[in-house]
């Protein structure tokens, strides 16, 4: 999350640490810690996933979630803060889970897609932009295998590995061509065919079944990894020809993972490449600095 880490212990226990302002850290404090608290509750969890400010995670395919809830992405029918895990509403069965900013989004094993929380930028994808304090259906009639909720964007695939994304776009990071907001799924433009997608601030990324890796979005920072700092409303295949095994897409910088070593690029200001300088890299660099 933004200022909070969660994981899972063999047997599926939750832990959790960081802020806990409000109640990101599930253990019924509001208190920062900086060393792993568990979850309260007794749910054995098969995924967890951290928002912004907000924590989710299933067991046995019920959603649950825990922290900020202000614009309704605890999906409890609320708008209220929890600082323990509450059920989301509606008795669906979900599969896999990802928390963005201020919203949350979902797959059934049918491959359904549902999203809740903020909608401003349309989000949650159900054609409206209004805030939804339970899981409603994304329009389309799409059937995903995968789905990555961004700050304020949401992607996914489908079987085929054709990707989809929605909400805000004002970088291009719908990858539909247009720097418009859509509040429906979008086809990203393109003949790829995705294996692995992430949604980060406001670009994407996502990798090929051989392994190369795409971003789209705004790239002021790097984080396309195009070895330039320009926005880019369609897939750029990122530079130095790296096979890559996942690639995660944050706030303003990307990493992935190639060969075993960790390669990081975009915006450094923090570190958070993991080398030894602060500026910011257009192209992979690897962590460590080897």
């Amino acid at each position: 999350g933004r200022a909070h880490a969660c994981g899972l212990l063999a047997g599926g226990r939750a832990v959790c640490w960081g802020g806990g302002a409000v109640g990101q850290l599930g253990d019924g404090g509001s208190a920062v810690s900086q060393v792993a608290v568990a979850v309260a509750g007794d749910l054995s969890f098969s995924t967890i996933t951290a928002g912004i400010a907000h924590t989710c995670g299933l067991s046995s395919g019920k959603a649950y979630c825990w922290g900020g809830g202000k614009s309704g992405q605890l999906g409890d029918g609320s708008s209220n803060d929890r600082k323990k895990p509450v059920a989301v509403k509606g008795g669906l069965s979900f599969v896999a889970i990802s928390a963005g900013g201020n919203h949350t989004c979902a797959l059934t094993e049918a491959g359904k897609a549902y999203c809740w929380g903020d909608g401003f930028s349309g989000q949650l994808g159900f054609g409206g932009q209004e805030q939804q304090a339970e899981p409603i259906d994304v329009s389309g009639g799409q059937k995903f295998s995968r789905i990555a909720a961004g700050r304020m964007h949401t992607c996914a695939l489908t079987s085929s590995g054709k990707a989809f994304c929605w909400g805000a776009n004002e970088g291009g990071q719908v990858g539909d061509g247009s720097k418009s907001d859509r509040a429906s799924p979008q086809a990203v433009v393109g003949a790829q065919s995705f294996t692995e997608i992430s949604a980060g601030g406001n670009h994407t990324c996502a990798l090929t079944g051989g392994g190369e890796a795409f971003c789209w979005g705004e790239g002021q920072s790097g984080q396309l990894g195009d070895g330039g700092k320009g926005d880019h409303p369609k897939p750029f295949a990122v530079t130095g020809g790296l096979t890559f095994s996942s690639i995660s897409a944050g706030e303003g910088y990307t990493c992935g993972m190639a060969r075993g070593q960790a390669y990081c690029w975009g915006k450094n200001d923090k570190g958070q490449l993991g080398i030894t300088e602060t500026t910011p890299k257009t192209a992979p660099e690897p962590v460590g600095g080897e």
